[in-house]
C-alpha cells in the first residue's frame, strides 16, 4: 500500500534517488548515501564513477556490512561480478565489456583507506610499511591488505621519547 501511495505522489526515479541518499553502503556513518559512499571508497562524486566502481556500490546494497570491501575483499569482488553479469544478461552492457570489467581488481579502484592513522605510532607504522614494500613488494596505500603485528606500546613510547629528546 505504501509503495502504491508513494508512486502516486512522486516518480519512481525520485523514490530511487531518495532511497540512494539514505541507504548504508558499508559500515558506519561515512557510507550513508551514494555521495558519501562514492567519496569514501573512491574519492569521487557519483557521476564520475567507472563501471567497476558503480557495480561494486550497486552490489553492496544487498548486504552493505557483509559486502564491505575493506573487510571482505574477495566476497565484495564476487558480488560486483554478479552485478556485472546481471547487467550483461539484461542488456545494459556487452559480453566483452562485462568480461573486461571483471578483470579489473577492485583494489585498483579504491582511493581511500577508511582507517584513520594515529600519529602516536607513526614511526612504527612507517617501519612496517617499509618492510612490506621491501620484503613483500606490497604497497598498503595502493593494495587493500590486513596486517597483523605485535606492538609493545610501552617500549614504543619509550623509544619515541628518546627520539624526541625526552629521555636519554
Amino acid at each position: 500500500i505504501l509503495s502504491i501511495q508513494a508512486t502516486q505522489q512522486t516518480t519512481k526515479q525520485k523514490i530511487l534517488e531518495l532511497y540512494l541518499n539514505k541507504i548504508y553502503f558499508g559500515r558506519g556513518e561515512n557510507t550513508v548515501g551514494i555521495y558519501a559512499a562514492s567519496k569514501y571508497y573512491f574519492n569521487k562524486v557519483p557521476s564520475q564513477l567507472t563501471l567497476p566502481e558503480a557495480a561494486y556500490l550497486a552490489g553492496s546494497l544487498n548486504n552493505p556490512v557483509y559486502d564491505d570491501v575493506y573487510y571482505v575483499y574477495q566476497r565484495s569482488e564476487n558480488r560486483r561480478n554478479v552485478i556485472l553479469n546481471l547487467m550483461k544478461r539484461h542488456g545494459y552492457i556487452s559480453d566483452s565489456l562485462c568480461e573486461a570489467t571483471k578483470k579489473v581488481p577492485l583494489a585498483n579502484t579504491l582511493q581511500k583507506n577508511p582507517v584513520k592513522q594515529s600519529k602516536k605510532y607513526a614511526a612504527y607504522v612507517d617501519r612496517v610499511t617499509r618492510e612490506l614494500k621491501s620484503d613483500w613488494g606490497i604497497d598498503p596505500s595502493k593494495t587493500n591488505v590486513t596486517i597483523y603485528t605485535y606492538l609493545d606500546t610501552e617500549v614504543q613510547q619509550y623509544l619515541d621519547d628518546i627520539a624526541s629528546g625526552k629521555n636519554s
